[in-house]
């Protein structure tokens, strides 16, 4: 659980290396957010990697990043065939969606949580070059704070201050979960020293930690 540019991605290959571990094809479904992105506005901006329901009914394995899972059947079929002790979702919209830890603990009670988090100033910084980068926003950095602050920016377009501000979605998921089940990555621990985060999370699962 995390926001983009938080090192999701990465944690999430680091995870999947393991043998205990699997990742779906598509690394963030976000089934349990899925009503934050009405269909015009995913359509609009491109935001789906793939038709999910040709990729579906293709029964297609091909690996993306990013879609919009909205069934039941449609989530699960992404698990099909995974059989290890734990199964990756690596959406990074479940942080900020105030209805996602709920909807995550009620599909799954005995779920793993790994909460990371990032200093939001340069968390901010990194998805706004991003985003220019790859042509997805042509306004200067003032312009688009500015056009999220006054709430002229719809809900699924708000990347930099809404994903940046997360102390309350951080007291969510702790009131939500067990504290047994919910692990803390700081991303600046994780990239300082990735061997200590991997033995804190293989701790956290108890599964072995020197196969990543």
């Amino acid at each position: 659980v995390a926001a983009p540019r938080f090192g999701s991605t990465q944690l999430s290959a680091w995870l999947a290396s393991h043998p205990d571990v699997a990742i779906p094809p598509i690394k963030e479904p976000n089934f349990f957010s899925q009503h934050e992105f009405p269909e015009s506005y995913v359509a609009e901006h491109h935001l789906s990697d793939v038709n999910v329901e040709r990729y579906v009914a293709t029964r297609s394995r091909k690996q993306m990043q990013f879609a919009i899972f909205r069934t039941e059947d449609q989530y699960n079929y992404l698990y099909d065939g995974l059989d290890t002790q734990y199964r990756l979702d690596a959406s990074t919209t479940y942080l900020h969606c105030p209805e996602a830890a709920e909807a995550m603990l009620a599909f799954s009670p005995n779920a793993k949580v790994i909460l990371l988090t990032r200093d939001p100033v340069s968390r901010a910084l990194s998805h706004y070059r991003l985003a220019v980068r790859t042509g997805r926003c042509t306004r200067s950095l003032k312009e688009e704070i500015e056009a999220e602050a006054c709430g002229e920016t719809p809900l699924p377009g708000r990347f930099l201050l809404r994903q940046s501000r997360y102390d309350e979605a951080l007291t969510r998921f702790r009131a939500t979960f067990l504290s047994e089940n919910l692990l803390e990555i700081a991303f600046e621990d994780m990239v300082k020293d990735p061997d200590a985060t991997l033995a804190r999370v293989a701790g956290f699962l108890g599964i072995e930690p020197d196969v990543f």
